[in-house]
């Protein structure tokens, strides 16, 4: 009898002393399908603990002390560096919201990155369209199709053939 209740004590102060953190991240474009590599670092103590999401973007984090953390995605050359403050008290839950790097979104003017001019700059259009349409307004648009990614050019260069 003794012996059990050490062991609930036991099991209490386990769950009092370990906490976790847990939720959802998702992609900016809304990707699916997408795995991302975690790091967490107590602030404290610089402890780091590492896990990943599965394809739906659910992480838990185990083990962990209450205290402020510094949440980090592990980036390739396609995203930001996303950082996230932490506090974990108990059991955890946050979601967060990652951005991608997109290079179309540096360009903000119609200006050609190859030639310099915007001397032939048509703005990309982008949807279903119909044959009708896209030969009355060939002469104004370049038509990039009806799949966005979320990261798509705004411009087209007729003499380089460059979308930017």
């Amino acid at each position: 009898m003794k012996q059990t209740l050490y062991f609930l004590l036991f099991l209490a102060f386990i769950q009092f002393s370990a906490q976790s953190l847990s939720g959802v991240l998702k992609d900016s474009t809304n990707q699916s399908k997408v795995v991302f590599n975690l790091k967490i670092k107590n602030i404290e103590n610089k402890k780091e603990y590492f896990s990943h999401t599965d394809e739906t973007g659910t992480y838990e984090f185990l083990n962990l002390k209450n205290g402020v953390y510094i949440l980090s995605v592990i980036y390739d050359n396609f995203y930001l560096e996303n950082k996230f403050d932490v506090q974990i008290s108990g059991s955890t839950k946050a979601n967060f919201y990652i951005k991608k790097f997109c290079k179309f979104r540096e360009n903000k003017t119609n200006i050609c990155p190859v030639c310099k001019t915007n001397t032939g700059v048509l703005p990309i259009f982008y949807g279903l369209t119909t044959t009708t349409f896209m030969k009355k307004n060939k002469k104004k648009y370049h038509f990039g199709g009806c799949e966005l990614s979320g990261c798509d050019p705004n411009w087209y260069c007729q003499k380089d053939k460059t979308e930017f």
